[in-house]
Order: structure tokens, then sequence, then C-alpha cells
């Protein structure tokens, strides 16, 4: 039983992962090659974290939540 939901989560987010793979390919083909440049950085930026960014997808997970506090703490401190 536990086996099969792993297995059925498992290519759940394959799945997702592969579809979302597809669609910034999708999207980075239709870029004209004259505005390529304009997205260079863009480009290079999700190339370098396409890792992380596609973890995000498997796990929404982010420290939002600690950043703000601290700069809620900074904020606070200054007074």
């Amino acid at each position: 039983m536990f086996r099969h939901l792993f297995l059925d989560f498992f290519l759940f987010i394959l799945v997702k992962v592969i579809m979302l793979t597809n669609m910034i390919q999708n999207w980075l083909s239709k870029v004209p090659k004259e505005l390529m440049t304009y997205f260079k950085n863009l480009i290079k930026s999700m190339n370098n974290w396409e890792e992380e960014i596609f973890n995000y997808f498997n796990s929404p997970i982010t420290n939002a939540y600690t950043e703000s506090l601290n700069c809620l703490i900074k904020t606070r401190s200054q007074y």
C-alpha cells in the first residue's frame, strides 16, 4: 500500500517537472533571435539554477518567512 502511494506521488512529481521543462523549452524556442540578447541573463540564471528552480515544484517551501522575520527584527532594532 505505502509503496504504491509513494510510486504514485513520485510519478506525479516527475510528470510535473517534465511538463515544466517542456514548457520552458517551448517558450525559449519561441523567443525571436533578435530578442534573445535581452533574455540572456534570464536564460543563464535558469540554466545555472535549474535544479533549485525545479526543486521548488517538488517541495514548495521557501525561506520567505525567515527572511521577513529577519527584516522585521532588523527594522525594530534600529529604533
